[in-house]
């Protein structure tokens, strides 16, 4: 029996929501929306650490971050240590491809990424190397990232959170480099002679900076009903201070800006956000409609297993924030689809999933043995109509917090300072009202500690772990490893603690003075 193909399509940024299945029914992405009604859609699927790097991580080890040694976009050198599934893949008879954005480590190691055969890299429109194939394109046409970057759009923000129309020709905008490229590749007859494949078709956006056509933008600022954030008036003084961090420290002039601005132009700004986001996706889902037709005219998509998600999504001023890196559903819960037209039926899937799953099922699904120290579940029975039930809850590690999801609560508790913050998704969705402290949850919080606890003894049964969470930042690696990341929450409360009190929500400052005599303490 032969094994099946593999086309892996991921994106960068996007929610769970950003389907028009799945709450956003006026997004244009009738190519996805195909996928949906076709495939199985698993609703509940969380990403295992809501940054980059430690994301993909997740994807290619089937390890969560605690294993893999990935925390954050820092150069670790996981790679060295740590089997991928494409060696898995090629060591099982597949010839691996990657077209567009990567980023799984430094640049150097990319080229020691020898189980790809072929690589077509694509880091960002206006960020990371020059000399990536993407940065090699611009500059055969007369443009390059350090141009790109000197169009700041409204209100001068700086380039990596700046908003504007893409201002060079449609063409030059690297997640239609990305298509073309797969395209050319595919119509060369690169997996003509192939017995089985993985083919990795990765998108750069919507990641900000929030720039896309005009042709696809435009669409969306026209609408009147575009959703801008929920949040409330000071929910960031309610929850534990890494949020506002979060706000101040990483989202930097987009806030010094925001913060200053009216009513209506506050509203406006997030309606020109939203716009390019969802003009990415739009532009992405239609290029995607051009990858399949390719495929499908050089009959290689029989017996193929097409999977779609995203790495993470992001914020988008929900909850007073912008982007990636939380525990809130806008920056975890992301698209997970499957799709096979002759062995998988249409379906919607309650049950959890995380990244750490890709990689056993697609071992499974290529017939091949999977490694004892794979911490995924094997989702190919419930892809194939046998649901044997999985864990009911997920679980998010980031350096951030450490995190449990369940279809009634999310609870996190955050490592370098000890707070911790408790919501009940079901009547508060968007996590507005932080429950931790508040009298009548202390049994739920118990269970819910000794879940995680429990988790995470099972799969590092030799490691001494407490019961106490806020004990934890033991578990994010070596010493050294831990002392950099004190030494970046000094910095940014340091910065947090110097805001003047038009920039910061309350007495955040004085919180955040708090922290550091605590933190250095």
């Amino acid at each position: 029996m032969s094994k099946p193909n593999f086309l892996f399509i991921s994106t960068d940024y996007q929610r769970g929501v950003d389907l028009p299945s799945f709450g956003s029914s006026f997004l244009k992405m009738p190519n996805l929306d195909r996928l949906c009604e076709e495939g199985i859609v698993f609703k509940n699927h969380i990403s295992t650490n809501p940054i980059c790097m430690p994301a993909r991580a997740c994807w290619m080890t089937g390890q969560y971050p605690h294993t893999h040694g990935l925390w954050d976009n820092v150069d670790m050198d996981w790679l060295h240590t740590t089997p991928t599934l494409m060696k898995k893949l090629k060591d099982l008879g597949y010839y691996n491809v990657n077209v567009g954005k990567l980023h799984i480590g430094p640049v150097i190691l990319h080229d020691r990424l020898e189980d790809f055969h072929r690589r077509i890299e694509c880091y960002s429109r206006d960020g990371g190397p020059s000399d990536d194939d993407y940065g090699k394109f611009l500059e055969k046409n007369g443009w390059s990232r350090a141009l790109i970057k000197s169009f700041r759009g409204i209100h001068n923000i700086k380039p990596g959170n700046a908003v504007y129309d893409w201002p060079l020709e449609e063409s030059l905008y690297p997640d239609n480099y990305i298509a073309d490229q797969a395209i050319e590749l595919i119509e060369s007859g690169e997996f003509d002679d192939k017995d089985q494949w993985f083919f990795h078709l990765s998108f750069c956006g919507p990641h900000n900076p929030w720039t896309a056509p005009p042709r696809f933008s435009s669409y969306y600022m026209a609408l009147e009903q575009l959703p801008i954030g929920v949040s409330k008036d000071g929910e960031l003084m309610e929850k534990p201070i890494d949020y506002t961090r979060h706000r101040y420290c990483y989202g930097e002039t987009m806030w010094e800006v925001y913060d200053y601005l009216s009513i209506e132009e506050q509203i406006d700004l997030q309606r020109r956000v939203r716009a390019q986001h969802y003009g990415n996706l739009t532009l992405i889902d239609e290029r995607i409609g051009d990858v399949l037709s390719c495929l499908e005219k050089k009959a290689l998509l029989d017996d193929t297993y097409i999977i779609f998600s995203s790495d993470h999504g992001a914020s988008l001023f929900d909850n007073g924030l912008l982007h990636k890196g939380t525990h809130f559903d806008e920056s975890v819960r992301v698209p997970f689809i499957m799709h096979h037209t002759e062995n998988i039926k249409p379906n919607i899937i309650d049950q959890f999933s995380t990244h750490v799953d890709l990689y056993p099922t697609l071992v499974s699904l290529a017939g091949g043995i999977i490694p004892n120290n794979i911490e995924g579940f094997d989702l190919s029975d419930i892809l194939l109509g046998e649901n044997t039930g999985f864990q009911d809850f997920a679980i998010m590690e980031c350096t951030l917090a450490t995190s449990i999801i369940t279809h009634k609560w999310k609870m996190s508790t955050h490592h370098i300072h000890g707070d911790s913050d408790l919501y009940d998704i079901v009547n508060d969705p968007h996590c507005l009202d932080n429950l931790f402290e508040k009298q009548g949850f202390e049994q739920i919080i118990e269970n819910l500690q000794k879940k995680i606890v429990a988790w995470r003894k099972n799969l590092s049964p030799d490691m001494d772990i407490s019961d106490d969470l806020t004990e934890w930042r033991e578990c994010l690696g070596p010493k050294e490893y831990i002392e950099s990341f004190r030494k970046r929450y000094i910095k940014y409360y340091e910065r947090l603690a110097k805001l003047n009190p038009k920039e910061r929500p309350g007495k955040v400052g004085h919180y955040a003075q708090d922290l550091l005599d605590r933190i250095k303490g």
